[in-house]
């Protein structure tokens, strides 16, 4: 039996809106867990980088990804909806899906930017890589391209 869902944002102007699209869902599942994915390249070993700058980026990205996460936690639990939130580097589609197999999620909810034909071809959409691996079905919210 499925009892989770899994909300993949990743701090874009979107982010608002996915939170508002799982909203209804969240109501079908006893449990609602958020993940963001962090670039790999802002983590960093303090014990053996000693780069300032290198330093300086990386605590700005997890310093976002901490507000964006609570932000996205207060949002939620406004709508008395019981989350928990999870922040993890990596690449990002194999860590959704990773992640939503350890919480044997019943959806997978995410946004999806447009992307430019070539854009695509050299580089498949996230959403794409999740579709293709996921346990469970992934709800898409096709977001406008700028």
């Amino acid at each position: 039996m499925f009892n989770s869902i899994l909300i993949a944002i990743d701090g874009s102007k979107y982010t608002r809106h996915i939170l508002e699209l799982a909203k209804p869902f969240c109501a079908l599942y006893t449990e609602a867990h958020l993940i963001y994915v962090g670039d790999i390249a802002f983590t960093i070993d303090p014990v053996y980088d000693e780069d300032e700058e290198a330093i300086s980026a990386a605590s700005d990205e997890q310093r976002a990804a901490n507000q964006l996460i609570q932000d996205s936690l207060e949002f939620l639990r406004k709508s008395d909806i019981k989350v928990k939130a999870h922040i993890v580097t990596g690449d990002p589609s194999e860590e959704i899906v990773k992640y939503a197999e350890e919480i044997n999620a019943g959806l997978i909810i995410m946004g999806h930017r447009q992307m430019s034909k070539i854009s695509r071809l050299f580089d498949p959409s996230t959403c794409m890589k999740v579709i293709e691996n996921a346990p469970c079905p992934v709800l898409i919210e096709g977001l406008k391209k700028d």
